[in-house]
């Protein structure tokens, strides 16, 4: 990279850029070029193809040792160490080199100097922290929530989270109102109106919690359990749960109003509104929410009745990785050999794929389970915790008597499928025993 273009390299906290033809760089801007070279030498950060770092360091440090001096109306001063030039005197700088340039000011730092200075000056009066409250809080206003989270300055924290919450709230107040605008009554087009709207604010910023809680106080779904039980089905999607699962703010806010209505209209609790036959003790399952799996139990939710695919609310727990939930369902007589309609594979297959030991630890201390179980694939707990290159789980099951010489479908042991994966520590542990 020439000379010439490595002088204008810089970058500005996110990416590498060029100044235009003519420009000088900022002491912010070598500021922030100077650390993403230490960060591109620790390997942390991927430099420009053929930059010249050390004649950018050097020329950098050369930027930031230009004079930091400023222009009191009457004399040229040089800000004190651990200072920053203020607003006030960035302004009488930047009209004392007017002067010079017109030659009606005499004297001052020599002429190659005042384009660096200028563009110190020029910068100080865009830091938002430099500024009177009143115009901070004018800039402050017109940033996005997004730009406004990413304000490390303590200096302008407390400013911007009050700016936050107040542009949060205006835009939540939005949703509601259109909500009321708008001729939806069907349950299901009431709640992908909420996961649009959740959609559209999530990218501006807005916590979808905050979003959801507000919405659901509106009066067309307040009471409306339909709506609920669709939100929650589109919740699963947009998360993403049955893969990973995890317990989601915005799903308890649905869930504990689908349960005050459930209370309020004296529904029953094994009720199901989708063709999925998932039940609202499914859903509390699959995210973890213990308190409600047993309040639901004992208002005499079923935890023995299955999804349309066989799901039961124990497998969810499982695969989940709710570990109390787990021995709770146990507790309660739920079959610990229970298998699926379709893969029939059981519980250890399920805690084997998801990789949570402590639930694996819970089933294996069941008396009847079968640790050498096979699914419709020939699969054993043990191959899917070898293929996975899972060395605990591995460990656990041999350590309850997992048979490591049986074979799959594709006629291969544990042993061969971790030496095929290149997985030595599980091939070493499976030789042994364990």
């Amino acid at each position: 990279m020439c000379s010439d273009v490595t002088n204008r390299l810089y970058y500005d906290g996110s990416h590498w850029n060029l100044l235009n033809e003519g420009e000088q760089r900022s002491r912010q801007q070598a500021r922030e070029t100077v650390k993403a070279i230490e960060q591109v030498r620790d390997r942390l950060l991927s430099a420009p193809e053929g930059a010249n770092l050390e004649a950018l360091e050097q020329a950098c440090h050369q930027d930031l040792r230009q004079p930091y001096v400023y222009y009191d109306g009457a004399k040229w001063r040089q800000v004190g160490k651990g200072e920053e030039r203020t607003r006030e005197q960035a302004q009488q700088t930047l009209i004392a080199i007017d002067l010079i340039r017109q030659g009606k000011l005499m004297g001052g730092p020599p002429k190659e100097l005042l384009g660096g200075i200028e563009v110190s000056c020029e910068e100080d009066l865009r830091n938002p922290y430099k500024l009177s409250e009143d115009v901070q809080g004018v800039i402050l206003s017109q940033m996005s929530i997004r730009e406004l989270k990413e304000i490390q300055d303590p200096k302008l924290h407390a400013s911007a989270q009050l700016i936050i919450t107040r542009k949060a709230k205006a835009c939540i107040e939005e949703a509601y109102t259109a909500l009321s605008a708008v001729d939806v009554d069907n349950s299901y087009d009431l709640s992908a109106y909420i996961q649009d709207w959740v959609g559209k604010l999530e990218e501006q910023g807005v916590a979808s919690a905050a979003v959801i809680a507000r919405l659901l106080e509106h009066p067309k779904i307040k009471d409306n359990a339909q709506a609920h039980f669709n939100l929650l089905v589109i919740l699963v999607n947009l998360k993403d749960a049955f893969f990973q699962p995890k317990a989601f703010q915005e799903f308890k806010f649905v869930l504990s109003n689908l349960l005050k209505i459930m209370d309020q209209q004296h529904l029953n609790p094994n009720l199901t509104m989708e063709e999925s036959g998932l039940r609202v003790l499914h859903y509390a399952a699959l995210f973890g929410d213990l308190k409600t799996v047993k309040r639901l139990c004992g208002k005499g939710a079923n935890p023995f009745l299955e999804t349309a695919h066989g799901f039961s609310p124990l497998r969810l727990a499982v695969r989940a990785g709710f570990e109390k939930i787990v021995q709770f369902f146990l507790s309660e007589g739920v079959d610990i050999r229970e298998k699926d309609r379709l893969l029939r594979e059981t519980l250890l297959h399920v805690a084997a794929a998801s990789s949570n030991p402590k639930v694996m630890k819970v089933l294996l201390d069941q008396r009847a389970i079968d640790v050498n179980a096979r699914s419709a694939a020939k699969d054993q707990a043990l191959h899917i915790a070898a293929r996975r290159g899972d060395l605990q789980m591995v460990q656990l099951l041999l350590a309850s008597g997992a048979d490591p010489d049986l074979k799959d479908r594709f006629d291969c042991t544990s042993l061969e499928l971790a030496k095929e994966k290149g997985y030595t520590a599980i091939v070493e542990c499976l030789r042994q025993g364990g």
